[in-house]
């Protein structure tokens, strides 16, 4: 597997989708409790390529998310505001994308995008690389899973964010979308960005491998060892750190003060989940029981 292949497959864990680690007595919800107080909690692992109808099929998140008093995600933001901050952090002042990606893999990613999405790429030339190689994995999401592209109305993790403002429950973000957006599309040089595209371009039958991997597991709720693949392979300490471990430490910062007062249902990526640094390992260390949760059954049961 080609080293910046493996670190595709980590943005997509982190930043879309992000999916699949080990853990003994695997599930993507997990019941968070403290010996202190009366409330419990549920951490939730996302896919966000899914459509909100995924949650139709598992009972258990359903009534999690019924119970919430808080709901918790990633970021919050409107349409409106997401729009803007998206302009702000995505675009390129002085290049385009056609100035400085190779031709033959520019023709390449326009292919791709007009057949699958209806777009050309030159849609994207003001753009820094990053937002096409988002576009890049739309793609061949649509071209490996038609049928599910096709129910995309709601992503799920929209769909609990809707779920909290629909029904008047507190909805809180464990980071800014400026933050997120910064961390993307500028901590992440401009020719980074591109040598990730170019690399994903020049590898698709690869990288839809390695999408096929990750749905097929999620929807089998296997949290598969990946780590070892993700954390030695293509990416610098700084890199590791700046996508994973350091927002899980400052998540870890916010969640206890947040779940101690009311009971909340947390929804971020799965990858955030697990390993030693993750969420799950986190929590326990705080003195929370974590203990992991049957989805396709009642709470109740």
């Amino acid at each position: 597997m080609r080293k910046s292949c493996v670190y595709i497959l980590f943005i997509i864990l982190i930043s879309h989708p992000e999916i699949l680690f080990s853990q003994k007595n695997s599930s993507l919800l997990w019941k968070i409790e403290h010996p202190e107080t009366d409330k419990v909690s549920y951490l939730y692992g996302t896919l966000h390529l899914l459509d909100k109808s995924y949650i139709d099929s598992l009972p258990a998140v359903t009534e999690a998310l019924t119970r919430a008093e808080l709901i918790v995600g990633e970021t919050v933001t409107d349409s409106t505001d997401l729009l803007r901050k998206v302009i702000k952090y995505t675009l390129m002042e002085d290049t385009l994308l056609s100035d400085i990606m190779d031709s033959v893999k520019f023709k390449k990613l326009n292919n791709l995008l007009k057949e699958n999405l209806g777009v050309s790429v030159l849609y994207l030339n003001q753009f820094k690389p990053a937002m096409a190689w988002s576009m890049f994995t739309q793609a061949i999401y649509v071209q490996e899973f038609p049928v599910l592209a096709e129910t995309n109305e709601v992503l799920i993790d929209q769909y609990f964010l809707d779920y909290a403002n629909n029904n008047n429950i507190e909805l809180v973000g464990l980071e800014t979308t400026s933050f997120q957006m910064n961390l993307l599309f500028n901590r992440i040089s401009v020719l980074r960005q591109l040598e990730i595209l170019e690399d994903a371009v020049d590898n698709i039958d690869e990288n839809k491998v390695l999408l096929n991997l990750m749905i097929r597991n999620y929807f089998a709720n296997k949290l598969e060892s990946i780590e070892a693949d993700l954390m030695s392979n293509g990416l610098s300490e700084d890199e590791k750190n700046m996508l994973l471990r350091d927002r899980n430490r400052e998540w870890l910062s916010k969640i206890p003060d947040l779940i101690n007062n009311k009971n909340s249902f947390i929804a971020v990526g799965a990858g955030h989940l697990v390993g030693k640094e993750g969420l799950i390992s986190g929590l326990r260390k705080l003195g929370f029981k974590v203990t992991p949760v049957e989805m396709s059954r009642s709470l109740n049961n």
